[in-house]
C-alpha cells in the first residue's frame, strides 16, 4: 500500500460511521473543481479500504489528499484534516530525501515477460530510474 493510501486509510479509520457515511456522500458530489465525483454505485457498499483505493485510483495520490482535506473540513473534522495535511507534508519531505534502494529482479519465464513486469513495477510505483542490477 502506498504512503498516501496508508494515510487516507488511517484518517478514515478515525471517522465514526455517521461521519464516514457523510464523507462517502460528499465523494459522490462535485467536491472540487477539476475533480470528478465518484458514482454512488462505486461507494454504496464500500468499506474504508475500498473508499481509499477508489479515491487514489480516481484522483491520484495528490488529488485524493486534496479531496479528503476538503471533505474533512466540510464535515467539521478539522483536527483530522490538519493531521492529514501535516503527515502528508512530512511524508513528501521524507520521501524526497530518502535515497532509493537498489532493486534486484530474478528473471523467470523469458526476458520479454520479465521486462514487461519490470516496466509495470517502475510505472506503477514510480520508482527512481537509477541503474539497478538485473540478474539473468
Amino acid at each position: 500500500m502506498s504512503f498516501v493510501a496508508e494515510l487516507l486509510l488511517a484518517t478514515l479509520e478515525d471517522l465514526l460511521e455517521v461521519d464516514l457515511k457523510t464523507f462517502k456522500w460528499r465523494l459522490t458530489q462535485d467536491v472540487l473543481e477539476g475533480f470528478p465525483h465518484i458514482p454512488v454505485s462505486q461507494l454504496e457498499n464500500a468499506d474504508r479500504l475500498d473508499i481509499t483505493n477508489t479515491m487514489v485510483e480516481t484522483y491520484g495520490p495528490e488529488g485524493a489528499v486534496k479531496i479528503s482535506l476538503e471533505i474533512l473540513r466540510k464535515i467539521n473534522q478539522n483536527q483530522l484534516s490538519d493531521r492529514l495535511k501535516n503527515q502528508y507534508n512530512e511524508g513528501e519531505t521524507t520521501e524526497a530525501a530518502a535515497p532509493s534502494a537498489p532493486v534486484v529482479f530474478e528473471v523467470r519465464g523469458g526476458l520479454q515477460s520479465s521486462c514487461r513486469n519490470i516496466s509495470r513495477m517502475i510505472n506503477g510505483n514510480r520508482m527512481n530510474m537509477s541503474p539497478f542490477p538485473i540478474f539473468i
